[in-house]
């Protein structure tokens, strides 16, 4: 899924998997018990892709930039709860497009 825009996963929507997406803009997450993996999100300007209020939330193996922050720097969590680690590794930046490819092919 490719959305120009930002993206928010309201404090409604717990127990979300929200995985293999591309971002224009900054993804909120306000809720809790979330899984956010395998997405795109690069910003030109700005201090961080995916910004984090809820808890218990799982952030991994994400391709993020934005401006100077990279990988797991630009996550901006308010909760200790979350786990945020592997963004824009090694492995994900060599894999991302044959993740999305072998994803999509899973789905389809």
């Amino acid at each position: 899924m490719s959305i120009s825009g930002v993206g928010t996963i309201k404090s409604s929507a717990t127990n979300t998997t929200l995985i293999n997406s591309t971002f224009g803009g900054m993804l909120t997450v306000q809720s809790n018990d979330n899984t956010i993996k395998i997405h795109n999100i690069v910003l030109a300007t700005g201090n961080a892709t995916i910004l984090v209020t809820g808890g218990n939330n799982v952030i991994t193996d994400n391709y993020l930039v934005a401006g100077d922050k990279i990988g797991d720097n630009a996550v901006n969590s308010t909760v200790d709860t979350n786990i945020i680690k592997d963004n824009l590794s090694k492995r994900t930046y060599q894999c991302y497009n044959y993740c999305k490819k072998m994803y999509l092919k899973a789905v389809m």
